[in-house]
């Protein structure tokens, strides 16, 4: 993916970047998640709008070297390089074994700041199973590769990880798996990746995702808006475009919702994807381009796009994913809620503002382990709601143990029983049957849930229950 921006990651956790480069230190403190969002002003932001929009040359640098995928210094592990090997213990109680999880991550690169709140998300998971013994005689240990966003560093931090012992792999980073999976399927590893490519997946190998496919959302939320937006029979198709910098995870998501269109031309007329050459912050042409259009799926940095869009007085709903909610703070920073109201959002797991049983799992581990940054996490966005991720991962291991049993850890026996384990998984959450995989089936969701800006509250809101997602990805 050389050459290819890819900072839209889900969860993403930019906006902390952002925040730094714009000069602004968001305050500490626990977020009181039953308030708006938008009521919860950091002293030291952003500021004011106007003054915002004077320094976006910072930005442009992020965004440049993330397109460029420079190389950084950095690689290698923290902690015991050893497993324990079940010995008698000198309090005479078996000493536990250890399963590890390499954590193929990026601590100095292009996406280090939502690298660094993914990392906490998969960090606190297993720390949380330790601490209950939820997977008796068998301690998690999480030892983390810094490849620096380094396409080069993919396959070394591989081999480093697995020399030190791992038995699965997780990794944040959209590129790595497509990198890794020869090797995956060559030795028998596990790898477990927040994010990835359909040719990462597919066919189906030793490579499974905890997310959605872009595509299958873009495909999902047109028919969702289909059913519950847009009165199609009395008004007749609804005219829907898709606008983006040159950013793969926004490009497919489009594609999926001009899939749908498509196939549905009684309830949409599909306007045209509208994908910039490069990282713009004016966006005159593809405004006019859109400017009879019902429905926009905006780009992943929303904010230019949707107050020009508003300057010049189009009218349209602006439509999108977990990938422009990953921006939620830049958009009240901007004070762009009237802009946005009423605009509907996909997201796989609850929101800050819900209550269910992982979402509270959740927020008390954010709260519990990172006091000082629970306000500025979930101010973020999505990033720490990683840990629905992370605890998919630590089951499928829970599973894998009482399989094959404590003793074959660290045995080819053990590698199939997790990924056997993997391929029956499924997570029951509140009485659905939120997550599984299966032996073609390789991303986790079945359901998503729908959102709805809504401008005087400054927050969004669930619409309903969940919805089944559809997949057409191929």
């Amino acid at each position: 993916m050389a050459l290819q921006l890819d900072i839209f990651l889900r969860p993403v956790v930019e906006s902390r970047r952002i925040w730094r480069l714009f000069g602004g230190a968001p305050d500490r403190g626990v977020l009181d998640y039953h308030r708006p969002l938008g009521e919860q002003t950091l002293e030291g932001g952003i500021g004011m709008v106007r003054s915002a929009f004077k320094r976006w040359a910072p930005l442009v640098a992020v965004l440049l070297v993330s397109s460029l995928m420079l190389a950084a210094c950095g690689g290698g592990g923290e902690g015991d390089e050893t497993k324990t090997t079940g010995q008698t213990s000198p309090t005479g109680k078996a000493a536990k074994k250890t399963v590890i999880i390499g954590n193929l991550t990026d601590m100095t690169g292009a996406m280090q700041a939502a690298g660094e709140v993914l990392d906490m998300a998969l960090h606190d998971t297993a720390d949380y199973f330790n601490e209950k013994g939820l997977i008796p005689g068998v301690e998690l240990k999480v030892i983390d590769y810094d490849g620096a966003y380094d396409p080069s560093k993919d396959i070394p931090g591989y081999e480093w990880l697995k020399e030190r012992g791992a038995d699965v792999i997780w990794t944040p980073v959209p590129a790595t798996p497509l990198a890794i999976r020869p090797l995956a399927d060559r030795d028998h590893m596990l790898v477990f990746a927040a994010s990835a490519s359909p040719r990462s997946l597919l066919p189906p190998g030793w490579v499974f995702s905890p997310g959605n496919f872009p595509f299958d959302e873009g495909y999902t939320l047109l028919k969702w808006v289909a059913e519950n937006d847009w009165d199609y029979k009395t008004k007749g198709p609804a005219k829907v475009a898709g606008v983006s910098w040159p950013t793969p995870n926004v490009l497919e998501l489009i594609d999926g919702a001009k899939r749908y269109a498509e196939e549905h031309p009684d309830q949409f007329q599909w306007e045209g994807k509208f994908a910039s050459a490069a990282i713009v912050f004016a966006w005159d042409s593809e405004v006019l381009a859109t400017k009879n259009c019902d429905y926009i799926i905006p780009p992943g940095v929303p904010v230019n796009f949707v107050k020009q869009y508003r300057e010049a007085g189009y009218k349209a709903k602006f439509i999108g994913t977990s990938v422009q909610l990953a921006f939620i703070s830049l958009i009240n920073d901007a004070n762009l809620w009237d802009e946005l109201d009423g605009g509907v959002f996909l997201n796989a797991t609850r929101w800050w503002n819900e209550e269910g049983t992982m979402i509270n799992l959740t927020r008390d581990l954010l709260n519990g382990n990172h006091p000082d940054r629970a306000k500025e996490i979930m101010r973020a966005g999505s990033g720490y709601l990683a840990v629905a991720n992370a605890y998919q991962l630590c089951e499928i291991i829970q599973k894998a143990v009482a399989t094959a049993g404590v003793e074959a850890i660290d045995t080819e026996d053990f590698a199939q029983a997790l990924y056997e384990a993997a391929e029956a998984y499924e997570m029951e959450v509140d009485g659905v049957k939120q997550y599984s995989f299966s032996p073609t089936k390789r991303t986790a969701p079945n359901y998503v849930g729908f959102y709805r800006l809504d401008a005087s509250q400054k927050d969004i809101f669930r619409q309903g229950g969940w919805y089944p997602i559809e997949f057409v990805q191929q």
